[in-house]
């Protein structure tokens, strides 16, 4: 078994999961951040830089949320941005070809999210993994990511203001 072929599979459980009656709820986070003694720090969704409309209050986003609250930890969503040769973005789908350049744009998504980043920005790779690895309780600076903010297009975030008080 290769290291890619993980990727591939839970896709028939996921396809089949979505024939399911529509009140059966399922949707899969990125990742959950977890400290070095196995406890969550933070909650974390990924959206490609194609992906143009954010809705605070969709049903992902409110599921996901919500199970982030239920942990006490802050949720994010993190838009990304990776380019290869010649400065092209990567589709979400270029697994195989190397990152030469990354940027981030982040959205706190809870309250919790807001104590940690202040509004909605761009964010360099290197301010990523320090945020994650605030979270994380350490305190290591990260040289080899880049640190350049980029100038990206951020996305449309609808329902921003409902993510501080929800």
């Amino acid at each position: 078994m290769s290291k890619y072929d993980s990727l591939r599979r839970d896709l028939n459980p996921s396809i089949r999961h979505r024939t399911f009656p529509d009140h059966f709820y399922c949707y899969d986070m990125d990742f959950i951040e977890y400290d070095l003694n196995c406890n969550p720090v933070g909650c974390f969704e990924y959206k490609h830089a194609n992906y143009k409309l954010i809705d605070i209050l969709d049903h992902q986003n409110r599921c996901q949320r919500n199970t982030a609250d239920g942990l006490g930890v802050p949720y994010f969503i993190v838009v990304y941005h990776y380019f290869g040769k010649g400065d092209i973005l990567l589709h979400a789908e270029d697994i195989f070809k190397p990152i030469l350049k990354a940027a981030y744009y982040i959205i706190p998504g809870n309250p919790a999210a807001h104590k940690i980043v202040n509004g909605h920005r761009e964010i360099s790779e290197r301010q990523f993994v320090k945020l994650l690895s605030r979270l994380r309780g350490e305190n290591t600076i990260h040289k080899k990511y880049n640190n350049t903010l980029i100038g990206i297009t951020p996305p449309t975030i609808r329902n921003y203001h409902d993510t501080k008080n929800c």
